[in-house]
């Protein structure tokens, strides 16, 4: 620590009251005074500026979990597509093993025409000289699988030809043959 004799010898500022000390001083004493005022107003914030980030802030949160939402609904709704596609093709599978399966066991001798339109559909087939799944199904407002059912029925009953791709279903019956078919089977 150094002696107040040192401490005297050394001029750390003049101490005279001249006029050019003094307003060395005042200048000094303004720039320290405009230093201590901004660094106290660069601490504080305006309470709307602190709102408008609050705002920012919960607007982006509400927005990311809409958004989220929305992936979510859009992930639901694709997979159920998928499982439905996949559900139907299984199902049209099941069909056509089944039918399949129906057609290799039953003979043409024990075939039962369950359809109560097989008759209708038997009769309108000779009239018109015209077998067709679309004819039937525009006749009797059937849907296909159906009327595909009956077309099938007329095939093993020999009503009709059975189809190849460049010619039309042949009807091989007439009106007297198919009364008596239909006499024979009561």
């Amino acid at each position: 620590m150094p002696t107040q004799g040192e401490r005297q010898n050394y001029l750390w500022r003049p101490n005279d009251n001249s006029v050019t000390t003094r307003m060395r001083y005042d200048l000094e004493a303004e720039h320290w005074t405009r230093a201590f005022k901004s660094s106290s107003n660069k601490g504080a914030s305006n309470f709307g500026a602190d709102l408008a980030v609050i705002g920012l802030v919960i607007s982006l949160a509400i927005n990311l979990c809409v958004m989220v939402v929305l992936l979510l609904t859009e992930l639901v709704k694709f997979l159920y597509k998928i499982f439905n596609n996949e559900q139907q093709k299984y199902e049209a599978n099941l069909i056509t093993v089944n039918r399949r399966v129906s057609l290799t066991t039953t003979s043409i001798v024990d075939v039962k025409f369950t359809d109560d339109l097989f008759k209708k559909a038997a009769y309108m087939v000779v009239n018109q000289k015209v077998a067709s799944i679309s004819l039937l199904m525009f006749e009797f407002k059937i849907d296909f699988i159906r009327a595909f059912d009956i077309i099938e029925q007329l095939e093993k009953a020999n009503i009709i030809k059975t189809y190849k791709k460049p010619v039309k279903r042949i009807v091989v019956q007439t009106i007297k043959s198919l009364d008596d078919y239909f006499n024979s089977k009561n």
